[in-house]
């Protein structure tokens, strides 16, 4: 496999009030078929809408996450197994001993972008910078 493995703050640049230009145009000229999520980061985007406040704001981006989203990215949804969960304890253990910090999340973002050969795309690079996978900053492209 190969394509683009998308972090959070990419999937939720989609829906904001005013989207950053350069990375609209970078998703749109992407093959979708080359495009993937991380179960990590349905959560990540579940966490930040159940934060909301009722509302509008809230009702349309749970309604985003539970059908729009999950639709659009089926088939290109993936989870975390063991072999990706032994590259995770690799990279975690390499930051440690390297006095660097690698969140729980980002180090399995990593792991899984390196297992499936995708790079991850990010508006923050230094996250990965450290643990091998290629990482593109659309917002710089």
């Amino acid at each position: 496999m190969s394509g683009f493995l998308l972090d959070t703050n990419c999937i939720s640049e989609l829906v904001r009030n005013k989207p950053e230009p350069r990375m609209l145009e970078w998703i749109e000229e992407v093959d979708e078929s080359l495009l993937y999520l991380s179960v990590l980061t349905l959560g990540e985007i579940r966490k930040g809408v159940a934060g909301l406040s009722q509302g509008k704001r809230r009702t349309h981006l749970e309604t985003w996450l539970e059908l729009d989203l999950q639709a659009r990215f089926s088939g290109r949804i993936l989870s975390i197994d063991p072999s990706i969960a032994d590259r995770w304890g690799l990279l975690a253990a390499a930051a440690k001993r390297q006095g660097r910090s690698l969140s729980a999340v980002d180090g399995l973002l990593a792991a899984t972008a390196l297992h499936h050969n995708l790079t991850i795309v990010t508006r923050n690079v230094s996250d990965f910078v450290h643990t091998q996978a290629p990482v593109l900053n659309p917002w710089e492209v």
